[in-house]
Order: structure tokens, then sequence, then C-alpha cells
């Protein structure tokens, strides 16, 4: 008996370990995610990447962006970009939503149409396109005007022409579809192939997808390029790949 229990105590501590090392949006129903962790998904996660352009240096949100020499946050215009057709995404939006409304408060009858609602959103099929949806952000009033004004009067058609969605093999692929968000929102959406010559873009998890698109210069924060990654090891639901 000692013997058995010996050997199956490495099974169940290696197993608890596993289970630990989990992120959380494999553990949990995305109906029980805290306001926290919504936002680790939309800001922060396997489908959500952030870029940050700033006055003193030009990189990835998670090196920083704050002025050592002052103890402030340096001026600067952050990017985050979203898989909208990956479903933890869509489960996050939904969550944020319920959390909002205050769901488990809600009568019954409300309950049932936001669920219906709520089912056919998370339902939603996307055979033949990716969807990316980019917020972009500044800290500096100023700055928020001028960034907007440049998005928003962009024609789409020539916005178009140089954003691309890069496939694990290289190619560039333009968006179908371009969509710049009016007034006070400050947002875009692209819409890709999601298949080239009839196979997926990203068929493996090995692969890596990534998004590029220029960022102008606004005030003292340089004009550059936005490029971001979605790796598909990390973007696995049920085995595959989630874009």
């Amino acid at each position: 008996m000692r013997t058995t229990c010996s050997l199956l105590l490495p099974v169940i501590l290696l197993a608890g370990a596993t289970l630990c090392a989990q992120p959380f949006w494999q553990k949990k129903k995305y109906s029980s995610w805290s306001k926290d962790e919504v936002q680790k998904i939309l800001q922060d996660s396997p489908w959500a990447v952030g870029y940050a352009f700033n006055a003193i240096m030009l990189d990835t949100l998670q090196r920083g962006g704050a002025d050592s020499r002052s103890g402030e946050s340096a001026p600067s215009i952050r990017y985050t970009v979203q898989l909208h057709s990956a479903l933890p995404i869509r489960q996050a939006l939904v969550r944020k939503e319920q959390l909002a409304l205050k769901y488990d408060q809600l009568p019954p009858d409300k309950k049932q149409i936001f669920d219906q609602d709520a089912a056919k959103y998370l339902d939603a099929a996307y055979p033949d396109t990716i969807l990316v949806h980019v917020n972009y952000l500044t800290t500096l009033p100023s700055l928020d005007r001028d960034l907007a004004l440049y998005w928003q009067n962009k024609n789409p058609a020539e916005l178009q022409s140089y954003m691309y969605l890069i496939t694990p093999g290289g190619q560039r692929l333009s968006p179908l579809r371009l969509t710049v968000a009016k007034g006070g929102e400050r947002s875009l959406d692209m819409v890709f192939p999601r298949k080239v010559d009839g196979k997926p873009v990203l068929d493996s998890p090995d692969g890596t997808l990534r998004l590029e698109f220029p960022h102008p210069r606004i005030g003292q924060i340089p004009d550059g390029r936005v490029l971001v990654e979605f790796k598909g090891s990390k973007m696995l639901v049920d085995g595959q790949p989630a874009y």
C-alpha cells in the first residue's frame, strides 16, 4: 500500500501543478470571470496585445512607458489590438456587459433577453473572415484630439493600402474592409480573409499571426509602426487556435 501511494503521489502533485498553471480562462466559465479578469482578456492576453509610443522611447507596453527621471508618466499613445472573431474576446465582452448591468440582479424576463442576444453573439461563426479591433488611447487631451483627427479624417481606402495581417509564411494580407469610428470613439475595425488559396492563414498552433500598421507623428510622439503578434500556441481553445 505504501509503495502504491508513493508512486501515485508525484502524479497527483503534477496534476495539481498543471491545473494551477492553467490560465483562468481555461479553468473558469466566462460567466464567472471577475472585472479584473475581463480586463485581462481585453487588454493583455493571447487575443489582445498592446503597443505604445511616447515622447522618450518607442517600445511595447510590456517594457513600460514611465519617465523614470520625473516619476510621472510620459506623454504617450497606446494601441490595443483585439481579435474580435476569437471566442474568448467575445466572451469577455459579454461578461463585461453582464457586470455593467448587474446581471444577477436583473428580473427573469430581462435575463432571458440578455441571454438570447448573448447566445447569438457568441455562436456567431467566422468561416471566411478575421475581425480585428484596434483601440487607441492617449494621456493628453491635445494628443487625443490630434490623433483622432488623423485617423478619422483619413480615407479608409487609403488606410487599407498600408495595413497588413502577416501570415506565418510571411504573406502580407490587406484588409477586405476597414472602418474608422467617428465622434468620441477611438477605434478602428479591420476585416481580413481567414483563408488564402483555400487554406486557413493559421493552420497550426506553431504559427504566429502579426498585424502591422503605421502610426503618425503626433506632437512630440514620433512616428513609427505598430507590430503585434498573436501566437497560435497561446490561443488554444479545445486544442485549436481561436482567432
